[in-house]
C-alpha cells in the first residue's frame, strides 16, 4: 500500500489544475508531463510562483488509488474547475485510447512557446536554483537509472524502441541551436570520475554495421581545420594504442593510400 492520489494547485487562482495517482517521488516530478501541464508550470514560473502539491490520500493500493483518482477528476469537473488531465483517470492513464494519444500528439505539436528574454532569464535562474539541491540531483540520477523504461513491470517493447528512434531521426536542430550547444560544451572539463564512468559505459558496446556506415558516410568530405587537427594531435600525444588498435589504423591507412593511388591513376590497380 504505497500509492497515493495528489493534486497540483495554482497559487494564483487557488484552484487545482491536475489530479494524479503515483508513488514515491511522482507528485514532485514536473519533467515527465504532457504539454498542457508544462504550460501551466511555465506560466507560474514566469510569475515567480511554484506549484502547490496537495495529497488527497496516501497509503493506498494501486487499485484504490485509481478509483480515487477517477472520483477526484469527476468531482472537480462538476465544480467547473478546468483540469489539464487528458483522461478521466484510472486505467486510462496506463493504456490511453488512440483518440487520447492523438490529443497528446496535437498538444505537443502546438506547444511552440516563444518566451521573452526576461522570461527566459527567470526560468533559467529558477532551474539553476532548483538543481543546486544535491538531494534533487541524486534522486534524479537514481530515477534515470531505474526509470520505468528499464523496469520489468513496464519493459520497453521493440515497437516502442522503434518509435523513439524514429522520433529522434525527425528532430532537426537549427544552425543557431547547434552553435549554442557547441559554445556551451567548449572548454567543458569532466572530472576523472565522470570520464571513468563514461569509459566504463561504452566498453563492450558494439555499434551496428548500419550505424558505422551512416557515420562513415556523414564524415566523408568533411574538412578538418588546422586548429582541430592540432587539438587532436595534442590530445593523442603520449597515448598508447593496443596492438589491435594499431593494426586497425595500419589497415585504414593502407586502404586510404590505395584509394588515393586509384584516383591518381584513374584506374583500379
Amino acid at each position: 500500500m504505497t500509492h497515493y492520489v495528489y493534486e497540483h494547485w495554482r497559487p494564483d487562482t487557488g484552484q487545482p489544475f491536475y489530479v494524479g495517482k503515483g508513488k514515491g517521488y511522482r507528485a514532485k516530478e514536473f519533467r515527465r508531463r504532457h504539454a498542457a501541464h508544462k504550460a501551466v508550470v511555465d506560466d507560474l514560473s514566469t510569475q515567480g510562483l511554484a506549484v502547490e502539491i496537495k495529497y488527497v490520500a496516501t497509503g493506498l493500493t494501486e487499485e484504490d488509488a485509481y478509483k480515487l483518482e477517477i472520483e477526484r477528476i469527476a468531482f472537480w469537473k462538476v465544480q467547473g474547475v478546468m483540469l489539464v488531465n487528458l483522461t478521466s483517470g484510472g486505467n486510462g492513464q496506463i493504456d490511453p485510447s488512440e483518440e487520447t494519444r492523438a490529443k497528446w500528439r496535437l498538444a505537443r505539436a502546438q506547444q511552440v512557446i516563444q518566451h521573452a528574454p526576461e522570461t527566459r532569464a527567470k526560468l533559467k535562474a529558477s532551474n539553476i536554483a532548483r538543481w543546486a539541491d544535491p538531494e534533487l540531483r541524486a534522486r534524479s540520477s537514481e530515477n534515470a537509472k531505474t526509470g520505468w523504461l528499464k523496469t520489468p513491470e513496464r519493459p520497453l517493447s521493440e515497437q516502442g524502441r522503434k518509435n523513439i528512434s524514429e522520433a529522434g531521426k525527425r528532430q532537426v536542430h537549427t544552425h543557431e541551436q547547434n552553435a549554442a550547444r557547441s559554445t556551451k560544451l567548449k572548454d567543458r572539463v569532466f572530472s576523472a570520475e565522470t570520464i571513468a564512468k563514461m569509459s566504463a559505459a561504452k566498453k563492450g558496446k558494439k555499434q551496428s554495421p548500419e550505424h558505422v556506415a551512416a557515420r562513415s558516410a556523414g564524415l566523408k568530405g568533411h574538412a578538418v581545420s588546422a586548429e582541430t587537427r592540432a587539438r587532436i594531435g595534442v590530445s593523442n600525444r603520449g597515448r598508447v594504442f593496443s596492438a589491435v588498435a594499431r593494426e586497425k589504423i595500419r589497415n585504414a591507412v593502407r586502404a586510404l593510400d590505395k584509394n588515393r593511388t586509384r584516383n591518381a591513376l584513374g584506374q583500379y590497380v
